[in-house]
Parts: structure tokens; C-alpha cells; sequence
């Protein structure tokens, strides 16, 4: 207890000084801002983005030079060798079938380049599998699907299994490109050959590297940063950094002691976030949700999604990859896009009424965001939406069992909750 006492101590104040020179410099550079936290950087308005980069009519101005970057970086040869002789058609949400659409399309003549972009939500049943059936139908004289996610995961067995990628598809026709990647390295999965070195914050700092622009790339360089501090987690300043890495390697029982609460805080922030989560469920259910609701909970450590969701067992149950009738129906869900950022509370159905449901929930709801399996959905306030810097607190109103961060999204459960779930029993009545 004396060594982390004593490390603490000699830490805080260095952090202190570093903090304060953070916000000298800010009002001097504003090295903070980014203006794409004033955008709307859901996965459609990351995908309007991409695609206006890559489309040579584009506003850029640049003409095919971002998307000739882009084919060399996927090493996308075919492609690329024909981009100069050939008309380029770049779409967003492009329709194929059953309502199913993907999320960038990019024909180059007889060849295709598609994005399904994937910075927050997971995949529906049979969605991967969908879209390379469709491409492989098109008859292209070449054509190759990118799963763009944040730190390079793969699609989800639902979505795709592997042993059919491997016997269909290869990868020639499939490729998982990494928003960023960070230091570490995913789980042996078996996607190494089709996941890529070359990442979208890499290519976004080749197309501010050969653009004369100022203006383009002083936004080129907001993206890149955003992503990388979105989807790689580097939201330390640089002088914080920089004396945290002094003051841990200049004492041996420094090392010690930092490692040791690098290692269990995975374990602790995990222990505090599912306390809370149940708590929060709990005190909702005991405020009026209808009989038969049921919840469960998850914390994710990694990019992907912890969440807490909701459901009634009234509800359709729709088939899973295996072909179980799992928990698939329709829920009221509080998640957060990446690790524990940017919570949201929303109503993800599979229902093929998907459009008329979220029609009717925006009727009683009011505004919200709509994309395919969610038809409603809305960020939290900011002030709650990143629980990394909340955990302490967190952990009090747990111990506690009463606190304003818990009242809130209780409140907020239950309004979502009383004027959903009448409209979901509507549609989704078994």
C-alpha cells in the first residue's frame, strides 16, 4: 500500500503540471478542437464522408487522386490500373436486395470496390454473406468487399463464417481494413490473411500528404485525428504522455506498481460497469415496465459494443446464424459505439417493418437518428457519455444505490421504455 501511495503521490502533480500546460497551449493553438465533433459522424455521416473522398466528381476538387491512393493501399491492382480510362460511379447505401443495403459502392468500369463501414453497430444475420453473394452475381471483371471496422475485428459468425470465406471468396474478394490500429494485437481469430496493414487513418494521411489544398487538409488532418483518437483510443495529450512514461521508467518499484494497476484495471472497470448496469435495470423494471421484461448486460474492454438491453418475451424471436430461435427479437438497448464511449440509447429490430416501426416510434419519441436494424436512436447527453472518466462515480452511486448519473438514465430507460414498448408489442406481438 506504501508503494502505490507513494507512486500516486509523486505522479499527480507531475500530471497536474502537464494538464496545465495542455490548457495554456489550447488557448493558443486549440490543439483540443476538432471539427468533426460538431458533424454528424454516425456511420452514415462517416460514410458520406468516405465516399465524397473517393468520388473524382467530389467537391475535393482532387479529382481520382484519393481513390487511386486508396486502390494502391488495398494493392487493388485490377482496379487501379484501369481507373484513368475508365467512368467512376461512387454511391452511398446502395439498395441489392431484401432491403439490404451497402453502405459504399464504387464501380470502375467492370470493377467494384465496396465498403461496409462498421465504426460503431455489429452485423445482422447473413449481412456479409448477402452482400458478397450479390457482388459475386454482378458478374464484375474483379471486385472486392472491405469490412472497415475500428481496430480491424471481423464480422461476426452471424454475419459470415470464416470456413465460407475461405472455400466462396478468399481474399482476393474480401479484406478487413482498421480504422487504426493501436499498439496491441486482436485475439488469434484466423482473419490475419484478410486483415489489412493498411489503415483508414493511413490513408487519410497519404491524401493530406499529396494535397496542395490548405484547406482540404486541415480537414484531412481533423479526420485523421478524430479517428485516431475515436477508434484508437488516443485521447492522452502528448506532454501527459510524455511524463507519465519519465516518471513510471525512472524507478524500478514505479514500473512495478504501474503494471500492476494496468493489469486489474481491466478487470475492476468491468466489475464497476456491470454492477451499475444491472443497478440501472433493476430500478427501471421497478418503475413500471410491463410484466414479462427481461434484460442482459455486457461490458466490452475492447472497440466492440457493451451494452445493456431489454426485451419482453412476447416479442418475435428472430433465427440466429445456428438457426436457434435465440434472443434476437427486437429490443430497447443503452450501448456504447466504442468501448465506453459514446453511449446511446435506441430501438434495434430485424422486423422487415423496420422503416414503418421507426416511423411510428419518431411519432411518440420525437427526433432521433435512423439507419438499417436501428429505427430509433439518440446519443445521451454529453456529460454522461463517456463513462471511462465516470467510473469513480460510478462505482459510488453503485455502493450508494442512488446518484444523479443513475437517475438519469433510469429516467431515461423508462420514457424511451413507455412509449416504445406499446408500439413494439404492436408490431412484434407473438
Amino acid at each position: 500500500m506504501q508503494d502505490y501511495q507513494r507512486f500516486f503521490d509523486g505522479l499527480a502533480p507531475r500530471l497536474e503540471t502537464a494538464r496545465m500546460l495542455e490548457r495554456e497551449l489550447d488557448t493558443q493553438l486549440a490543439r483540443r478542437f476538432n471539427a468533426l465533433d460538431y458533424l454528424r459522424t454516425d456511420e452514415l455521416g462517416l460514410s458520406r464522408i468516405v465516399a465524397d473522398l473517393l468520388n473524382p466528381n467530389g467537391n475535393h476538387g482532387q479529382g481520382a487522386a484519393f481513390l487511386k491512393l486508396l486502390l494502391e493501399g488495398l494493392q487493388y491492382s485490377a482496379a487501379s490500373e484501369h481507373l484513368d480510362h475508365a467512368s467512376v460511379e461512387v454511391e452511398v447505401e446502395r439498395t441489392i436486395k431484401d432491403d439490404r443495403r451497402l453502405d459504399i459502392c464504387v464501380s470502375i468500369g467492370g470493377h467494384c470496390l465496396a465498403i461496409e463501414n462498421k465504426p460503431y453497430a455489429g452485423d445482422q444475420q447473413d449481412q456479409i454473406k448477402d452482400y458478397l453473394g450479390w457482388l459475386k452475381g454482378r458478374e464484375f471483371e474483379s471486385f472486392v468487399l472491405i469490412y472497415l471496422s475500428p481496430q480491424g475485428e471481423p464480422p461476426s459468425a452471424e454475419s459470415v463464417e470464416l470456413t465460407y470465406l475461405d472455400a466462396e471468396f478468399g481474399v482476393d474478394h474480401f479484406k478487413i481494413m482498421p480504422y487504426h490500429k493501436t499498439l496491441g494485437d486482436l485475439e488469434e481469430d484466423g482473419y490475419d490473411d484478410y486483415r489489412l496493414d493498411y489503415t483508414f487513418t493511413a490513408w487519410l494521411a497519404d491524401c493530406r500528404k499529396h494535397c496542395d489544398v490548405d484547406r482540404l487538409r486541415w480537414f484531412l488532418r481533423e479526420a485523421e485525428t478524430f479517428c485516431a483518437r475515436t477508434f484508437g483510443g488516443q485521447t492522452v495529450a502528448k506532454s501527459e504522455s510524455n511524463t507519465l512514461r519519465e516518471f513510471v521508467l525512472s524507478d524500478e518499484k514505479n514500473w512495478d506498481v504501474a503494471l500492476t494497476v494496468a493489469n486489474a484495471l481491466p478487470r475492476v472497470k468491468e466489475e464497476v460497469l456491470l454492477r451499475f448496469m444491472k443497478m440501472v435495470w433493476y430500478q427501471a423494471t421497478e418503475r413500471g415496465w410491463p410484466s414479462e421484461s427481461y434484460g442482459e448486460w455486457r461490458y466490452a474492454s475492447r472497440a466492440r459494443k457493451s451494452h445493456l438491453r431489454m426485451y419482453r418475451t412476447t416479442w418475435q424471436s428472430y433465427k440466429t446464424w445456428n438457426g436457434k430461435a435465440d434472443i434476437q427479437c427486437t429490443q430497447i438497448r443503452l450501448e456504447a459505439w466504442s468501448g465506453l464511449d459514446g453511449w446511446y440509447v435506441g430501438i434495434c429490430s430485424r422486423n422487415k417493418r423496420c422503416q414503418e416501426l421507426g416511423a411510428a416510434l419518431r411519432k411518440v419519441l420525437g427526433a432521433g437518428e435512423y439507419e438499417d436494424g436501428w429505427p430509433w436512436w439518440q446519443s445521451v447527453e454529453e456529460r454522461y457519455r463517456n463513462w471511462d472518466m465516470l467510473i469513480p462515480k460510478l462505482y459510488q452511486e453503485c455502493n450508494s444505490g442512488t446518484g444523479d448519473i443513475k437517475d438519469y438514465f433510469v429516467e431515461k430507460l423508462n420514457k424511451v421504455a413507455k412509449a416504445a414498448i406499446p408500439i413494439i408489442d404492436e408490431y412484434e406481438g407473438a
